[in-house]
């Protein structure tokens, strides 16, 4: 019998590949002989646009000679990921790029779209009836939120997408620390097929 199938998302914060490995092998042999568990993550493209900004600000103190501002400001944006501001670019500054910078949304959207749209086609070649739920918590909703949308919502060469929830649905959607009205962008949730309705409401999820 083909398991059940619940994809985890993150939230915030630093999430190196493996990130839930402990949480995993925590449920052996008590939920994940009955579950398998799928963590899907995005804290990559997070932790590549810091790291971009410390080698932009390397090159720049190259060129900014004796200006006092522009050495203050390099400073601090070489300090990025260590100690003394970690909670600001480790945590804070995940939420603000996902908000406010719409090329890192779009990576990080395309990521997880890549990574759901993979595993949801493997289902249906395999196993086109097994259920398949996702959980996110604190970020992560607003991730999950509007990959789910784009990954549902858009029609491809003019046919119907087959993600789309008059075609596929997910079995549950939970958002843990929901968050993602907060960080609403260029995607208004009224407008999203993802909120919650009546079974038979194909439109949306």
């Amino acid at each position: 019998m083909t398991r059940p199938v619940l994809s985890l998302v993150h939230g915030m914060g630093e999430f190196s590949d493996g990130w839930a490995d402990t949480l995993v092998n925590g449920l052996n042999g008590i939920i994940t002989d009955q579950l398998e568990i799928v963590p899907l993550g995005y804290d990559h493209v997070l932790r590549r646009q810091v790291q971009n900004w410390r080698e932009t600000a390397e090159e720049l103190r190259a060129l900014s000679g004796e200006d006092g501002q522009m050495t203050d400001l390099l400073d601090w944006i070489e300090d990025a990921g260590t100690d003394n501001k970690k909670f600001i670019w480790s945590y804070a500054m995940d939420v603000i790029l996902y908000r406010f910078h719409p090329p890192t949304r779009r990576l990080i959207l395309t990521g997880l779209i890549e990574q759901m749209a993979a595993k949801i086609s493997q289902i249906l070649l395999e196993a086109p009836m097994t259920p398949v739920s996702v959980m996110a918590h604190g970020l992560g909703t607003a991730v999950v939120h509007d990959a789910i949308h784009h990954l549902g919502a858009h029609r491809w060469g003019g046919q119907p997408n087959g993600f789309g929830p008059n075609i596929w649905r997910f079995r549950c959607i939970t958002m843990l620390s929901n968050v993602s009205r907060l960080l609403e962008s260029d995607l208004a949730q009224p407008e999203s097929i993802v909120r919650p309705g009546p079974r038979p409401t194909y439109g949306h999820y």
